[in-house]
Order: C-alpha cells, then structure tokens, then sequence
C-alpha cells in the first residue's frame, strides 16, 4: 500500500472513530437529557400537589411512587412523626415490580436504624449494607426484621418544613449498592417539595377535619336533644366513632346494674356472635383498666376505650379499633371523650326520664289517695261545729272551713290566705304566748299542740276557744304540715265564771249563818263550800 492510501486508510478510521465518538456522546447526552427531562416532572409534579387538595395519604402515595422511580429503588416509603406518641408512622409505601412486599414497617420507633440517624442529626444517610454500618444503631428486634429482606442498602432524608422536622423519606435497594452524589441531590430536592406539599395536605385535612367534626357533632346533639330511645342514640354515637377516628369499627357498653363491670351493648358492624354477652371485668383488659381509673387507654397500634362518666362514676365505655396496625392520636382521643359525653347525656335523660315515669306513676297513685283522703277531709271537716284549719308550714298557706264563718262571723272574702291573718286575730294579751308555744312544739318535733286563748271575731268582741293541732312530717322528719280544730269554748267560760260566782257568794251566806260550815269536793273535783243543813 503506498503511502498516500495509507493515509487516507488511517484518515477514514479516525474518522470513523470520532463519528462514534459523536454518536455515543450524542446517546449519552440525550439519555441524561431523558433523565433529567424526568428528574423535573417528578419535582414539578410533587410541586403541581401543593395547588390540589388532596388528602395527605393521597399525596404520601404520590411522593412514594416519584421517589423510587427517580432513584431507580425497589421499594420506597414516606414516614410522618406522630407528634403525640413519637413514632413513625407509614404514611405510603412504593414497591417495584420486583421488590419483596415485606421490609417497612407500618409503625416503628423514630431512634434506630438508617432512619432514625437521618433524623436526629437532620441530614441525608446513605448506607451499602445497614447491618454493616458501624454509625447505625439496630437494635435486635429490628435486626431480626432487617435479616429477613435482601435489600439492605439504604437512603433516608428528613422532611423538614420551616425548622421543623415532620417525617422522613427512604428508600431501599439491592444490599452493596451505592447512592451517589446525584442520588442524593434528587432525594434532597424531592425530599423539600414533598415537606411543603405535606404540610399543606395535612392543613386542608386538617381544616376538613374540623368542619366534619362539628358538623356530626352537632347532628348528634339534635339526635339527643330530640330524645329519641336510647339505643338511637348509641348506635348513632358508634357511628360517629368509627368516622371521625377513621377507625374499623366502634362499640359502646353500659354498666351493668348494681355492679362495676360494663356489658357491650352497641357496635357498628355485625361481629356475629362475637361481642354478644360480652362482659368487662375491671382491671381485666384495656377496657377493665379504664373502668378502674376513669381516664382513657389506648395501645400502640390498633385500639383506644374512654370512659362514659356521669356524676363520676363509669356508666359505660366506647371503644373504636383497627383490624391492621393503625395508631390512634390525642385528637382521636379528644374527639372521643366528646362522643363519651353526648353518650352520658343521652344515658341520663334516658335516666332521667325512667324515674319520672316512675314518679309519675306513683304520684298519680298518690293523688287519688291524697284526693280520697282530702274529700274524707272536706267531709269531716263539714260535719263539725269547730273552725277546722290547714297550716302549710313551708308555705305559711292557712286554709279555714266553713267553721271560721259559722263561729266567729267572718265572710270568706275576710279570711286571710296565710297564718299571719290567724296571729292578727288572736287576743294581744295571748298572742305572742300562743305563737311562741306552737312554734317551740314544731320545733322540738312534738306530733301536737293545744291551747287556750281569746280569739277575735268579726265583730270586734273575742271569744274564748280551745285549740288543738297535729304536726305531719315528711320521710326526712322535717315538719311540713300542720291540721287542727278550734272550738269555742266561751259559754262553757262564762257558766264556769258564774258558778264560781255562785259558789263565792254561797260561801260568804253560810259563813254568816252558820260558823259551822263544812268543806267538800263535788263529782266534778271542783271545790264546793256548804253549809251543814245542805247535808240533809
């Protein structure tokens, strides 16, 4: 070959080479240009969340879903921190067509593990084999769930927004694999949209949340304002429950009578025969505790059980649970005890209005024996010649018959409602004695009273009665009620004065004629002087 084909030979090859050359840069470039074209869609579409309202477990899926097929992972999840227990809880989980299902876990505790250092030092943790990793502390129980997946290479970023750390994101690969710079970067940048698009989430469910709230706790309360039976109203409080706690289901029992423990009485889906004649004991299980310390309980993952109190004591417990492991919050529980007490008021209306039905019962009962007993009253009362009267001692009402009219002249349009008018007609000489002796027999718990005094006629002039009156009292002994006769006694007075006039002036006669005069006593014990001719 000679030297000019040669070079041309030579020529041609270089310049094949560099046509190679161009096309795998070309290649190179067009596949970087493809990824980083996808890099951007997947933060711009975590950033397109922020102007939807959507729910955040909607939006966890999304962020799960973009963060393993940005880093090419086999599985990837979004954890947010309960700020009420300081667990981790799974908000969404991504697995790739060949990833095993197991390996995150739903609730885990935020210290151990590639997460946990994530978190507490705030920053971006990369490991080829987590069991390796002299900086990750894995305690034995998550070292035995680690050992049984193969995927142990791991990357874990904070979610922070504003200072504040609310979760973390991380995924998992094939053990040994490496996370480069650029892996990082993605995490990183994706990991800032994710935190803001969270946040936002979790205020609009948040603000939702609230409105629902008061709107079925309002419709509640007009369920129980209406008072409706009971079972009505406690189905409807189970209902509540389990929406507004997202939980599976919803309970509620009621204490048995005449003892401690609570029978489960209402529930919102058909267990079957399992929760029929189900009995809790206290201080036997999660139920038996909170009737023991009247505060409420819930476990780690799947159930909670608040008290339904009245006046102190447990009338009932509302319990709500989860099949799978979901953990239940301080709003949860807030939101509960609320539902607790619109339970304990429909109990006590329902309470409430069993005694008065009762009540009523035995006061109708009691009125037609007080209606037979008052018109033997009315007619006792009307067949005397005395001046029956009626003293309500709590009132100081004072009801006459028709005596203080046919005795002592008075029209019943005179007669005063009270027993002030009775204490004006009374003699000023004997009243304040009269009204100081009745007084002191209530008082003392006397069951009667009698007295003699002069007594005021409509007229003006005062006759003298003989009174006499019985104190009733209630079930406690206190004196309510006072029933009595007056009778007037004045022409029994004056034949009185006027014998003991005769008997003074017959005295005088035979103490003049005669010095011998003998003294005796007549049948009626009353001193009588005679003269000794009297005797024969």
């Amino acid at each position: 070959m000679s030297p000019e084909s040669r070079a041309e030979t030579q020529h041609e090859t270089a310049l094949h080479a560099r046509l190679h050359r161009l096309e795998q840069d070309n290649a190179r470039l067009l596949e970087e240009q493809w990824t980083h074209l996808q890099e951007t869609r997947a933060l711009t579409g975590i950033g397109r969340l922020l102007s939807e309202r959507l729910d955040p477990d909607v939006v966890g899926e999304r962020i799960a879903e973009s963060l393993r097929s940005l880093l090419g992972a086999r599985s990837a999840v979004v954890y947010r921190l309960d700020a009420d227990s300081g667990n981790l809880l799974a908000m969404a989980v991504s697995h790739g067509p060949t990833a095993p299902t197991a390996g995150w876990r739903p609730v885990r505790e935020a210290g151990p593990g590639a997460v946990g250092l994530a978190m507490r030092e705030r920053r971006t943790i990369t490991s080829p084999d987590v069991l390796t990793d002299a900086r990750i502390e894995i305690p034995p129980p998550l070292r035995a769930h680690i050992e049984e997946g193969v995927d142990r290479a791991v990357l874990a970023v904070p979610l922070l927004t504003q200072d504040r750390l609310i979760g973390v994101l991380a995924v998992r690969n094939a053990t040994g694999t490496v996370f480069d710079a650029r892996a990082v970067q993605l995490a990183e940048a994706l990991a800032d949209q994710a935190a803001l698009t969270l946040e936002h989430a979790r205020l609009f469910a948040e603000e939702a949340r609230r409105r629902r709230e008061a709107e079925v706790l309002a419709d509640l309360a007009r369920t129980v304002g209406a008072a409706p039976e009971l079972a009505t109203v406690l189905r409807r409080v189970t209902e509540a429950a389990q929406e507004l706690c997202g939980s599976d289901g919803a309970v509620i029992g009621l204490r048995v009578p005449e003892s401690d423990a609570v029978l489960l009485h209402y529930w919102t889906e058909s267990p079957g025969d399992a929760l029929v004649n189900v009995r809790i004991e206290p201080a036997k299980g999660l139920g038996g505790h909170v009737l023991m310390d009247r505060r409420p309980r819930r476990t780690i993952q799947a159930q909670m059980a608040v008290p339904v109190l009245i006046d102190g004591r447990v009338e009932g417990l509302l319990y709500v649970d989860n099949r799978s492991p979901r953990a239940f919050t301080d709003q949860h529980e807030s939101v509960l005890v609320r539902l607790a007490a619109h339970a304990a008021i429909a109990i006590r209306n329902a309470q409430i209005l069993e005694a008065e039905q009762l009540a009523r019962g035995t006061a109708e009962r009691l009125v037609r024996a007080l209606r037979e007993s008052q018109d033997r009253f009315q007619f006792v009362a009307r067949a005397t010649n005395d001046a029956v009267w009626d003293w309500d001692l709590v009132s100081d009402a004072l009801w006459w018959n028709e005596g203080v009219s046919t005795l002592f002249g008075y029209t019943p349009e005179q007669v005063g409602p009270d027993v002030a008018w009775w204490y004006e007609t009374i003699h000023p000489d004997d009243r304040e004695r009269v009204k100081s002796d009745i007084h002191a027999a209530i008082q003392r718990g006397a069951e009667s009273w009698s007295a003699e005094y002069r007594y005021r006629r409509a007229d003006g002039s005062y006759a003298h009665v003989f009174d006499r009156g019985y104190v009733l009292h209630d079930g406690d002994a206190r004196p309510t009620r006072m029933i009595g006769a007056m009778m007037d006694i004045t022409q029994r007075r004056q034949l009185e004065d006027e014998l003991r006039q005769a008997q003074k002036m017959e005295a005088t006669t035979c103490s003049r004629s005669s010095p011998a005069a003998a003294t005796s006593s007549s049948a009626d014990s009353r001193p009588t002087t005679r003269c000794g001719a009297a005797w024969r």
